[in-house]
């Protein structure tokens, strides 16, 4: 089995899923960076963070507490860091 075998399996991690476990990661750290040098939005505060498909599909499912879990997870943000970006995800899905 090569290094980039799909189905390969380190100590039983699927490698798939952390590679995209780790775009997803990636992602939000781009997008965080990208805020903070576009500029400012009104009001003053930065953009709103980007958020991950599984996270979104949490928060369309009504299932906020395991949104804010999976946000953690995903970006290892602070629980309050995490209740914002799911709040402010929630509120421009209701629009």
């Amino acid at each position: 089995m090569s290094m980039f075998d799909k189905e390969e399996k380190h100590d039983g991690v699927d490698i798939e899923a952390r590679l995209r476990a780790i775009e997803e990661k990636l992602d939000l750290v781009l997008a965080h960076l990208e805020a903070g040098t576009q500029g400012q939005v009104a009001g003053g505060g930065t953009g709103t963070p980007m958020v991950p498909d599984s996270v979104l599909g949490l928060i369309d499912e009504g299932k906020l507490i395991q949104a804010i879990k999976e946000y953690r997870t995903l970006t290892g943000a602070g629980l309050r860091e995490a209740k914002q970006a799911v709040t402010a995800a929630q509120a421009s899905r209701r629009r």
